[in-house]
């Protein structure tokens, strides 16, 4: 028996630890480090993760938007031109 971390048998080998294996292990290590930024609702101006959305997502224009509500979604898909001009907002 070897010491914890010393190679059995005099086998020098300890594995891949260079080039894509290690990039790629540490990649998804910082994949899952790496915050998520919210994004605003365009309808009531709430803070939603933009992965997942409580109230879904829905595209105008090649825009995906992102809501907090389906309430908040259904109102911007019937005017989305209101909401994104500011003329029309829901209070929360």
């Amino acid at each position: 028996c070897g010491t914890i971390g010393e190679p059995v048998d005099g086998d020098r080998s300890y594995g891949d630890v260079s080039g894509k294996g290690v990039t790629k292990m540490v990649s998804k290590i910082l994949g899952f480090l790496k915050k998520e930024e919210p994004v605003e609702d365009p309808v009531c101006h709430m803070m939603v993760s933009p992965s997942k959305p409580p109230g879904g997502s829905y595209d105008h224009e090649g825009t995906m938007y992102h809501f907090c509500g389906p309430g908040c979604r259904i109102a911007f898909s019937k005017e989305p031109a209101s909401y994104l001009s500011g003329e029309k907002k829901m209070e929360m």
